[in-house]
């Protein structure tokens, strides 16, 4: 409803000033979004494809539908990355005047949407894209600069397209500090800016179709491109429409050139044999939503080993896209790792599913009705599937404390970062963090250990559990060759338990590296590790020159838990259950003080209300985050300084009573936005 009684009606808007936007941090904000999920190249192809595919003119068939990726080396030495499809609509559309830009655009309108910020799909479209923003990811995969007239400009993305009316168009797109400027131009002078603008490198488009290029692509994508990780991203991604439309992908480099095809993996077999057990539901109404149905879900279990890491669990596909994939929960790791298939839905489930998936096209929000009810369904099914194709039995209680120490994991990480955004910090006030300190002198002999990966988003391994990706380097930035022993131990408190590497006799050349040593694998058990809390993986670099044999010239340690939670450093310490006694049995949970400067949250195991929703992780996941975010007020109006009540806050109980109350909807709001 408009409010035609509104106090603007007395304001000047001539007189108003726009809201200035610093641009390099939002498209780094963008960014960062893909970074967190895959990382920057793994989402350029991923936007690149669905770009295109929503573009295809035909719908149904995709006949004479391609899109091409190429690795260019410029005359001058310049890289440029371009996207080319074909098969597509192009670009079509009028470059927009700013007053046309007040309404959403209609689907012609592509040059528009794709110059614009925040031009959405429309529901009546079969479109993959619904947020407008993916272009950005192609503006942050550029590390050019250039400053023109003292003023700095970052990032730069070139585009054209020829249309079935016969128009060509050039257009690009750079960042400063307030702006994100976009030009175009028609006909001849678009394709003169271009050859300008590519030094003579790159030729304009010459069919009907579009193209992005990308100046100065980032080492990340230019490695990746090279190394071939490029396109098994792509086949990993859209192997659904590889196999039913039989989609070009090409990706060129300019000594290489491949072809997107199936992984291996999922030419999924049927039925079951010596190396596979297989599981497939077909057209099935959703538990939970049955107006809704699943197309198909197909589950494979290789029985010989592992799969590839990036093909593990139940791929959720949305318009024959990868989105994420659904895990089995509560079973041995030789099975966690060698579990993998799909679920797709039919045309009304898929275009639902949209409002729900997240701005990067990575993942759904799973609070919201249809994609639990969809989790759900396929986690249900993994149970079904490893009862009886399988043999698992299923431990209750061991799948209860699981849960639950995922649910509390999850609510202690959630609680803390609102804490932080808040300003509360474990030692009772706000204090302006120290300077940091100079920086060290750079090591000449050196080792690296890249980051180890874990089963879940924290340094925690569980029993049955493994600690991959242990890996160690040495190198040699000296101006003469060295020779070195190398040892790599796990220790717990201070006993050696396992060796991988002993008294390893390397000679390293001026200015180089070591082979890499590993990948090693630590698996845990209950036999043969009883001890519970922190290990650590230690190496050393020893001289074994004459002048200084048995110097140690760099020691280095990394370290993780075992069936404990690694220490915290926010507001929580720790979170933990209690069966609370008969005359306490009301009280949900409370904060106390913990060993450090931050506090300890016990919570009733035995309240009816917790109890309500032991049997889903999410559901007492959110229970968590709202008892313990309860006693953010109370920690708050302890301090000597509160931050988050004012001191007309604090002139009444009733102002506190509803300030804890907008507080408590400030923490909800800040949860479920994340």
């Amino acid at each position: 409803m408009i409010d035609t009684h509104s106090p603007l009606k007395m304001i000047d808007l001539s007189r108003a000033r726009s809201t200035v936007i610093n641009w390099p941090v939002q498209v780094e904000s963008i960014v960062d979004g893909y970074r967190g999920f895959r990382g920057i190249s793994h989402g350029v192809q991923k936007d690149a494809i669905q770009n295109a595919w929503d573009a295809r003119k035909d719908k149904k068939h995709a006949n004479g539908w391609s899109i091409t990726f190429e690795l260019i080396k410029g005359k001058s030495g310049r890289r440029y990355f371009a996207i080319t499809d074909q098969g597509t609509t192009g670009l079509t559309g009028r470059v927009l005047k700013p007053e046309e830009l007040e309404t959403d655009l209609p689907p012609e309108e592509r040059w528009g949407r794709f110059e614009n910020v925040a031009f959405t799909k429309g529901p009546s479209e079969e479109a993959l894209g619904s947020r407008g923003r993916g272009k950005f990811i192609f503006v942050g995969a550029s590390a050019h600069q250039a400053e023109i007239d003292k003023k700095l400009f970052k990032n730069l993305i070139l585009y054209d397209t020829l249309r079935e009316d016969g128009i060509y168009r050039f257009g690009y797109r750079t960042i400063v500090i307030t702006d994100s400027p976009i030009d175009s131009y028609d006909g001849d002078e678009g394709k003169k800016m271009l050859r300008i603008l590519t030094e003579g490198s790159i030729e304009p488009l010459n069919h009907v179709g579009s193209r992005v290029i990308i100046v100065d692509p980032i080492d990340e994508l230019i490695d990746d491109m090279e190394s071939g990780k490029f396109v098994e991203y792509i086949c990993e991604t859209w192997w659904e429409i590889i196999q039913k439309y039989n989609a070009s992908i090409y990706v060129k480099t300019p000594t290489k050139s491949w072809k997107g095809k199936i992984p291996k993996e999922f030419v999924l077999p049927t039925e079951d044999s010596k190396e596979y057990k297989v599981w497939i539901q077909k057209d099935r109404p959703l538990p939970g939503a049955p107006k809704y149905r699943v197309k198909c879900l197909h589950i494979v279990r290789r029985n010989k080993g592992p799969i590839p890491e990036e093909l593990r669990g139940v791929a959720v596909q949305r318009g024959g896209m990868k989105v994420c994939p659904i895990y089995i929960r509560y079973a041995p790791q030789d099975v966690t790792e060698s579990v993998y298939g799909y679920i797709a839905f039919d045309k009304d489930l898929d275009n639902a599913l949209r409002a729900d998936e997240n701005p990067e096209h990575y993942s759904f929000d799973f609070r919201r009705s249809l994609p639990k009810a969809v989790k759900q369904y396929v986690e249900d099914e993994l149970t079904k599937f490893a009862r009886e194709k399988l043999g698992l039995g299923v431990d209750p209680k061991k799948v209860q404390h699981q849960r639950q120490t995922n649910a509390e994991q999850r609510a202690m990480f959630a609680v803390n970062k609102i804490a932080s955004k808040f300003g509360m910090l474990g030692k009772g006030e706000v204090v302006p963090p120290p300077p940091p300190p100079p920086p060290q002198p750079p090591r000449l002999l050196r080792l690296e250990m890249p980051l180890f990966k874990f089963p879940r988003d924290s340094h925690r391994v569980n029993y049955g559990e493994t600690v991959s990706n242990i890996l160690l380097t040495a190198y040699n930035d000296t101006e003469k060759k060295v020779q070195v022993g190398l040892k790599m131990y796990l220790f717990f408190e201070d006993v050696q338990l396992v060796k991988y590497i002993e008294n390893e006799e390397i000679r390293l050349y001026s200015h180089s590296a070591s082979k890499t040593f590993g990948p090693f694998k630590q698996h845990f058990t209950e036999e043969d590790f009883p001890g519970k809390g922190k290990y650590t993986i230690r190496a050393k670099m020893i001289s074994l020159d004459k002048e200084t044999k048995g110097d140690e010239l760099h020691v280095l340690s990394r370290h993780f838990w075992l069936e404990q939670d690694p220490p915290e450093k926010g507001l929580f310490e720790k979170c933990e259950a209690l069966d609370y006694p008969e005359e306490m049995i009301k009280i949900m949970g409370e904060a106390v003080r913990g060993e450090s400067e931050g506090y300890l949250f016990q919570y009733n195991n035995i309240h009816p209300a917790k109890r309500a929703v032991d049997d889903e992780e999410d559901s007492l996941t959110e229970y968590l985050v709202k008892i313990m975010g309860l006693q953010l007020p109370w920690i708050d109006l302890r301090r000597e300084k509160p931050v988050l009540f004012s001191k007309e806050d604090l002139e009444s109980p009733e102002n506190i009573a509803q300030k804890v109350s907008k507080i408590m909807g400030q923490i909800l709001y800040e949860y479920y936005s994340m």
